[in-house]
């Protein structure tokens, strides 16, 4: 999309101002099962089919992100406020399940944090493209204020080739609690090391699947994201990849969201048309009392029936 301004410079002289804008197609949120936030279906990811979720079973869903990418992103003020309110005491856990669709340089997920390096308020590789796994806290990459890191050779379970990437689902964990951080896989701790830089409390936003918009797309299907504000133990690592699920593990575990993808079915695209004087709309409009349009003008001569459309929702805020 093509925006231009006009306006009068600092001379009183008649000024443009051009920019553009890239926007994904809308394909409705998926909800958590916390607060009903909303996850964007980003970029080129898909819902899977019915029974393409870890479990495989009816009913399980999952997203594929597809060799292309786009994440599922939740820019949820309620949610990022209560992630805020945890990375204050220094403590979060990440929880997911993924199965890749190749090994490249790719994000797993970014906790994004707009004074912290690159974004990476809490965020990992899972892996990057030479098999390694880096879990990244307030930027990169420091090795004792900001990382830890390893091969996935030095897992005993490692099948020792890619297909144990791409051949099957695996869980991760990924925890903080002051300096001490640690991951899972399977339910069996992978790594355990020190980060000491303090987790930040200016998160705005959480991607799953990528390290930002656009940024390190990870091409992978991906199931059960689930962020809690407590340091998640080796038993709950555990009781996690044996099938528990989310909701089910003690209230004082802190969960803060959870996004089970299995709502495929209850996600609607709003569609807008004209015919003549009739504009025809279905969705669900939302309002703001803090948007400020008084800088908003169409030409009259020359509105299109699209700008006629968006200024007339304008002028009804």
């Amino acid at each position: 999309h093509t925006v231009t301004l006009g306006y009068l410079d600092a001379g009183g002289q008649a000024a443009t101002l051009e920019w553009s804008f890239t926007t994904f197609a809308y394909k409705g949120p998926t909800k958590d099962k916390v607060g009903n936030y909303p996850g964007l279906v980003a970029g080129s990811a898909v819902f899977t089919a019915d029974a393409g979720g870890h479990t495989g079973k009816a009913g399980d869903t999952a997203i594929n992100l597809t060799l292309k990418g786009g994440p599922v992103v939740t820019f949820s003020s309620a949610f990022t406020a209560a992630v805020n309110a945890a990375t204050a005491n220094d403590e979060l856990t990440v929880s997911f399940w993924q199965k890749k669709l190749d090994i490249a340089d790719s994000s797993a997920f970014t906790i994004n944090s707009p004074s912290s390096g690159s974004g990476r308020g809490f965020h990992a590789h899972v892996p990057w493209s030479n098999q390694n796994i880096y879990f990244d806290t307030v930027g990169c990459c420091d090795g004792t204020t900001q990382r830890i890191s390893a091969g996935i050779d030095t897992f005993p379970s490692y099948t020792g080739d890619a297909g144990f990437w791409t051949n099957e689902w695996h869980h991760f964990v990924f925890t903080k609690k002051g300096s001490a951080k640690n991951i899972w896989i399977d339910g069996q701790q992978f790594l355990t090391g020190d980060s000491t830089t303090p987790l930040p409390t200016d998160v705005d936003a959480f991607y799953m699947g990528s390290g930002g918009f656009g940024a390190e797309l990870s091409h992978a299907i991906i199931d059960d994201f689930s962020v809690y504000g407590k340091e998640l133990s080796g038993a709950d690592a555990l009781a996690l990849f044996q099938g528990t699920v989310p909701t089910a593990l003690p209230a004082a575990k802190g969960l803060l969201g959870y996004w089970d993808y299995n709502d495929a079915g209850a996600v609607t695209v709003p569609t807008l048309g004209i015919s003549g004087s009739i504009i025809t709309y279905t969705g669900v409009l939302q309002s703001s009392t803090t948007l400020n349009l008084s800088l908003i003008h169409i030409s009259e001569p020359h509105e299109t029936k699209a700008n006629l459309v968006c200024r007339l929702l304008l002028e009804k805020k």
